[in-house]
């Protein structure tokens, strides 16, 4: 069973308190009323000695003896060798416990053999001396006990020393009445401890284990990942020490977290990138390999039939095929080459602010009669002279590519498109053509090397899946956007370059 440490700390402090209750209630049954009688005790020796300090001819000797017995709670009496009552409580000597007659005087048998006794035979039971004793004695008339002082002082009286003796009593209900009401007390003070002590032991163990409570919960977060809400235990003592530890560990653990995440993220990515690059290589040297395969293998035929004596007019063909193929073969190395100059960073471009709808229409004319040869129409259109900082002869070739491709893959009397307008700060030039939609799963392919989407149309017009690559990859130097997006009826490319004020005196750049 899991007890919590304010169940604790409340039970062992209120356990304190109660022992401690219970410690003085019993040490007040057992030693108060002995220590009460102690104190009785020697508060009657006191008077006796205040008593017998008194002169006996002092004209206010009753009034001082009345105003210490109405004080001190006694009854006092005095009575000289000759039985004669000097000073007695009341009036009446049967209050103090002593044997009277019949007509109420003091029985002589009595004085004489314990007050006075003579000096042979009864010396030995005389209970009064110059040294105060005390004892206790029972009034059957009264049905009280009472606290009792003997003793006897050589007084001058009358210009004569004789003796004098006292006898000073004090009721023992006195004493056990103040015990009573001092254990009452005690109980009803110890009640009200017990109840003062048990609301200061909860309200103590909330605030000494709430910030405990609050540790526990920020641990408790903290080990399921969550740093959100830092602890606010605000005190100077070894439990704020701990909560701004424990702060402090939030905050390291959540910065090596997070740097692990980023560094788990970049291996992801990394090993994503890995993965591509090597799908990129196989598929390049596959490419290259299949792309270079059959031109040699078609110059290596040519080359075995000119080798067996042809005819002049065949010797002809076959070497016009071989220089073609071969042509061919050095446009795909030249395209490889400066598709690896690009990536590597070795040539950077050169920017100058150029009228990119000089350069867009011109190349635009300049391919357009290959379009007319498969009665594809075109349009043009440009909304103003857009000029933009980049390089010349790159964006160029970007926009010879995107022309090139867009022919490839029209239809025969299909239409092709050029288009410039403005958007926000930026230009944008779109290149449509209307055909065969690009399929989703190859739409973020395309501008990888070698990717073809139809191989088999790309072989006819002899495309070699770089083109595209090479788009890419200069705009990227030129940290433009770019896509490419399916229509209804075709397929749309797209650039953004940012548009810049034309050069002063300059008109159009062709």
């Amino acid at each position: 069973m899991k007890i919590s440490i304010k169940t604790k700390l409340f039970l062992i402090m209120f356990g304190i308190v109660v022992l401690f209750v219970g410690l003085i209630i019993v040490c007040n049954s057992l030693f108060l009323k002995s220590y009460y009688t102690h104190q009785k005790e020697t508060a009657l020796t006191e008077c006796f000695d205040y008593v017998s300090s008194l002169d006996l001819s002092d004209p206010k000797l009753v009034q001082k003896l009345q105003s210490l017995e109405e004080n001190k709670n006694i009854e006092i009496l005095i009575i000289d060798y000759q039985m004669r009552i000097f000073f007695c409580t009341k009036g009446a000597p049967d209050t103090l416990f002593l044997p009277i007659d019949e007509q109420g005087d003091l029985n002589e048998r009595w004085f004489r053999e314990w007050l006075m006794p003579n000096n042979d035979k009864d010396a030995s039971v005389e209970i009064f001396s110059s040294k105060p004793q005390l004892g206790r004695r029972y009034s059957e008339e009264l049905a009280a006990q009472y606290l009792t002082l003997y003793a006897k002082a050589t007084k001058n009286y009358n210009g004569v020393d004789f003796p004098f003796y006292i006898i000073i009593n004090t009721p023992m209900s006195a004493i056990e009445d103040a015990v009573k009401a001092a254990n009452k007390f005690t109980l009803i003070i110890g009640a009200v401890i017990i109840t003062l002590g048990s609301i200061f032991t909860l309200a103590l163990g909330r605030k000494l284990t709430e910030p405990i409570y609050q540790i526990n919960q920020a641990a408790k977060k903290i080990s399921q990942l969550d740093f959100t809400q830092p602890l606010t235990v605000e005190s100077n003592d070894e439990l704020g020490e701990l909560a701004q530890s424990v702060n402090n560990l939030s905050k390291e653990l959540e910065s090596k977290i997070s740097e692990l995440s980023l560094a788990n993220e970049q291996l992801k990515l990394d090993i994503i990138n890995k993965n591509r690059i090597d799908r990129m290589r196989r598929e390049l040297i596959s490419n290259v390999s299949h792309d270079l395969k059959t031109p040699l293998s078609i110059i290596l035929g040519y080359c075995e039939g000119l080798q067996a004596n042809i005819n002049n007019e065949d010797k002809e063909y076959y070497c016009s095929v071989i220089e073609d193929e071969t042509l061919r073969m050095s446009r795909i190395v030249s395209t490889l080459l400066k598709l690896a100059e690009l990536e590597s960073g070795a040539s950077k471009p050169e920017m100058t602010i150029f009228n990119l709808s000089a350069l867009a229409e011109n190349r635009f004319e300049k391919i357009s009669y290959l379009m007319k040869e498969r009665s594809i129409e075109t349009s043009f259109d440009s909304q103003d002279e857009f000029y933009v900082n980049g390089d010349h002869d790159r964006i160029e070739e970007v926009l010879n590519n995107l022309l090139s491709n867009a022919l490839h893959h029209s239809p025969d009397g299909g239409l092709i498109s050029l288009k410039l307008y403005s958007s926000e700060n930026d230009v944008v030039c779109e290149v449509y053509n209307k055909g065969e939609p690009i399929p989703e799963e190859s739409l973020d392919m395309i501008w990888e090397s070698f990717y073809k989407v139809d191989k088999s149309r790309s072989r006819t017009y002899g495309g070699s899946g770089l083109g595209l690559k090479i788009v890419s990859t200069i705009l990227d130097s030129h940290n433009s956007s770019y896509k490419a997006e399916n229509t209804a009826d075709g397929v749309v490319f797209s650039f953004r370059l940012k548009k810049e004020l034309p050069p002063c005196g300059e008109g159009s750049d062709e």
